[in-house]
């Protein structure tokens, strides 16, 4: 059964059931959108002035049906009216927590008030230095917030075999062990591509028990030439993030993975990327964004996903498209069907939005609970408290 952010889960007969009768209105909703002009990341338009009707952590009904037979005592009905339209939750598929500054909690609250709902994180930066304690530490704060939070096992702990003093080491049985988890979607970006490519027994032992156990292998193939992106797509890299060129980036395309267009702080390839769209107008589906790694101030000044949405449209990238790339198609990077849409039985993710430019955002749902509204956080903020001796390992 669903609890908490996890999607690894079994549904139960009471569960299913319950949706049924949610579906029809036998049971009543808890959350009643009304008057959505709905962006269906499906069809690829907008249904206007549509009700959504939201039971427990799920959207059981979308369309021109009469709101009033959903509604209970207790149901919270939201007028969508003054909200130019209405998106799923944003997905960002790849980030680094640790380069905002900031504690997971902290992160989760500036994410969700910018309309992300969805965060797969590589702690590869923490794990260099307090290993796999760091990990775990990370997924157990990622509780103490709404933001639905999953984590990638890092793959290069150091980044490279030799050469480098180590601070920590993420071996092939902590791998094995943090693949159980299920805050876990898959192996984290994986930067030795030559460990890949030369056939190095326990990288590829690494991406056998990740594909093995249904998750994801994200990738790290900056610039690679095709003799060698080839064999490294081959064995099963999902996509990356490292395209800075028009060029590279097709060429991972044609190689069937994804591409993550990267807008963060430290590296900005959209400008560049955008003409794929704006001149080639290729096929989207493997399109998605990620922020990598972004400064708190350009957090809180400009935003997570919605600030790269804003540029996306400066760009003339169509805004209906810009949203598929920040929600469906990046639901599917990390293999999770059950997020990227507003469709009965997909999980109650849903962003009211004051226009298509600026991308301000209105209110969130997220896994049918409402957290922001009208600039307001209503999540919890409570803190979680690490070990005396992770505040002890810079030394001088």
């Amino acid at each position: 059964m669903l609890s908490g952010k996890s999607l690894r889960r079994e549904y139960t007969l009471k569960e299913l059931r319950g949706i049924v009768l949610a579906a029809k209105g036998e049971l009543k909703s808890d959350i009643i959108v009304r008057n959505a002009n709905l962006v269906d990341v499906i069809l690829g338009d907008i249904r206007e002035k549509v009700n959504i009707a939201v039971w427990r952590n799920y959207v059981v009904r979308v369309g021109y049906f009469d709101a009033d037979k959903y509604r209970g005592s207790n149901t919270l009905v939201i007028d969508a009216s003054s909200s130019e339209v209405v998106t799923p939750g944003f997905i960002d598929p790849h980030v680094h927590i640790e380069s905002s500054l900031l504690r997971v909690t902290e992160f989760g609250k500036l994410a969700l008030m910018n309309g992300t709902t969805t965060v797969a994180a590589d702690p590869h930066e923490i794990a260099n230095v307090l290993g796999v304690e760091g990990i775990k530490a990370f997924i157990e704060e990622s509780k103490y917030t709404p933001l639905r939070l999953f984590f990638y096992a890092p793959s290069c702990v150091p980044p490279i075999k030799s050469g480098l003093t180590k601070g920590s080491e993420i071996t092939l049985n902590d791998v094995r062990e943090l693949l159980n988890y299920k805050e876990v979607i898959g192996l984290g970006e994986v930067m030795d591509f030559l460990s890949v490519i030369n056939g190095d027994e326990e990288m590829l032992e690494k991406i056998s028990l990740t594909l093995t156990s249904g998750k994801i292998v994200d990738g790290h193939a900056p610039q690679l030439p095709e003799d060698m992106l080839i064999p490294y797509a081959a064995v099963g890299i999902r996509g990356d993030h490292e395209s800075v060129f028009m060029d590279e980036a097709l060429s991972k395309l044609r190689s069937g993975m994804r591409v993550l267009v990267r807008e963060g702080s430290a590296w900005k390839d959209l400008e560049e990327l955008s003409k794929i769209l704006t001149y080639m107008r290729i096929n989207t589906r493997y399109l998605s964004f990620s922020s990598d790694d972004l400064e708190v101030t350009e957090l809180v000044e400009s935003g997570h996903m919605n600030r790269i949405l804003r540029k996306a449209v400066s760009l003339g990238i169509d805004p209906i498209t810009s949203v598929q790339m920040a929600t469906i198609n990046a639901a599917e990077y990390l293999g999770i069907s059950e997020l990227g849409s507003i469709t009965p039985g997909r999980l109650a993710d849903i962003v009211l939005l004051k226009d298509f430019r600026s991308f301000q955002v209105q209110a969130v749902i997220v896994n049918g609970e409402l957290v922001v509204s009208e600039g307001r956080y209503l999540g919890t903020t409570k803190t979680y408290e690490y070990p005396k001796h992770f505040y002890e390992t810079i030394k001088t």
